[in-house]
């Protein structure tokens, strides 16, 4: 049985297309495809996102920096978002949204809008204990970084994390056999990290996730004074609003923020890091 299902988005809602035989993973759904511009999220309680608001603002975005005049009916694509994961058995999905560049005629719709959901399986618990390796993806970058375009995610290499989700669906045997090899030398990093021509990150690949060397302890006392912190450099920066010598004295603050993050990234390379998924601020596809 397929762990893909593939949607047209149509005025009489979706429509079920087939699902190419031997797909692992969701570049297989669009070969032969006129490519555009997509997103991907994840359910959480089987038809809630996090943050869907952003996603589809992104996509529309990323249109109009290809400069296309194509207008997204978001209401239609909501519910048609929100009938295919209500619809589906699966507990969690991974949904994909694509916007081609021309209707997908070779799968029989006149349709450029395309849903695609996956079985979603959590990163074991072994992962978050232990941590998982990442890596900067030498030679490979955005020639639109704004734009968030499939062509560039067809492209992109295989990473650990896409070797877990393929291997879950098979049988625990497998996925346990894949976390053995998880942190050799020879099994691919979990994430890839893209750095622009100033060395500074241009975030990472795969589910929505944030990265931490090692849990930290921290006293009572020691976040009082940390959200003391936090709240007057919010009151200096409010009060300076409109200040030409705020302005430039924030803009060098931007600078040194971004050689230390250069100098981070540098230091991630072939490190191991724990992962910490967001579990707030979510909402309904309707």
């Amino acid at each position: 049985m397929s762990s893909f299902k593939l949607f047209a988005v149509e005025d009489s809602g979706p429509r079920a297309l087939p699902v190419p035989p031997g797909a692992t993973q969701f570049a297989d759904l669009y070969r032969g495809l006129p490519l555009g511009v997509y997103d991907a999220l994840r359910t959480f309680g089987h038809n809630r996102f996090l943050y869907l608001d952003r996603h589809l603002a992104r996509t529309t975005r990323s249109m109009a920096l290809l400069g296309w005049d194509y207008r997204l009916d978001e209401a239609r694509l909501r519910r048609a978002l929100h009938a295919v994961v209500t619809g589906c058995a699966w507990p969690e999905m991974r949904a994909r949204i694509d916007i081609l560049a021309a209707p997908a005629e070779t799968l029989g719709t006149t349709s450029r809008e395309l849903i695609a959901l996956q079985q979603f399986t959590p990163p074991p618990p072994s992962l978050y204990k232990e941590g998982v390796t990442v890596d900067f993806a030498a030679g490979l970058r955005r020639e639109n970084p704004l734009a968030k375009t499939a062509e560039f995610a067809a492209n992109r290499p295989v990473t650990g994390s896409h070797e877990l989700r393929v291997t879950s669906d098979d049988s625990n045997d497998v996925l346990n056999s894949s976390l053995v090899t998880q942190h050799s030398s020879l099994a691919p990093p979990y994430e890839y990290l893209l750095l622009d021509d100033g060395g500074r990150s241009s975030r990472h690949w795969g589910s929505r996730c944030g990265w931490r060397r090692s849990p930290r302890p921290r006293s009572p006392r020691w976040t009082r004074r940390r959200s003391a912190a936090r709240r007057g450099r919010s009151c200096r920066w409010s009060a300076s609003r409109g200040n030409p010598s705020a302005t430039a004295a924030r803009g060098r603050s931007a600078a040194a923020y971004w050689r230390r993050m250069r100098h981070l990234w540098r230091r991630m390379q072939g490190q191991r890091f724990r992962l910490c998924h967001p579990v707030s601020c979510l909402s309904k596809t309707t």
